[in-house]
């Protein structure tokens, strides 16, 4: 089981909230072998080697975990149509934790930056 709440921000994190919570579809090329994570069909997006020990953005793809305008994109799937989830977002000195951001839909998660906050968070509330 993964632990969210210690999880680096990075591609794997990415990959979990494309698949995960932005509904992007596993896909596996049959002339390469390749699996990819798919949000247009005819667009390949995503490449990860089996082991999900490498993986690559080709076309551009939201940094979801990196960039706080790409975490937006996963707060507006998460919220909307509206009453879907609801959604927190603070920045506080938290105990044992120094200054940090939460993010919450169902449960806090917290990060160094707010969009490893609201990633955490997300993929967190994926799992309900």
């Amino acid at each position: 089981m993964i632990d969210y709440n210690s999880m680096p921000a990075g591609a794997e994190m990415d990959a979990l909230i494309a698949e995960r919570v932005m509904g992007f579809k596993r896909y596996r090329d049959r002339d390469t072998g390749g699996v990819y994570l798919l949000e247009n069909p005819s667009l390949k997006v995503w490449e990860q080697v089996e082991d999900n020990a490498n993986i690559s953005s080709e076309q551009g793809l939201d940094v979801f975990s990196t960039d706080i305008r790409s975490a937006w994109r996963v707060v507006r799937k998460m919220c909307f149509p509206i009453g879907s989830h609801s959604f927190n977002l603070d920045y506080a000195d938290v105990f044992n934790r120094g200054t940090v951001w939460s993010a919450e839909f169902y449960g806090v998660a917290f990060g160094e930056t707010a969009a490893l906050a609201i990633c955490r968070a997300a993929l967190k509330a994926s799992k309900r």
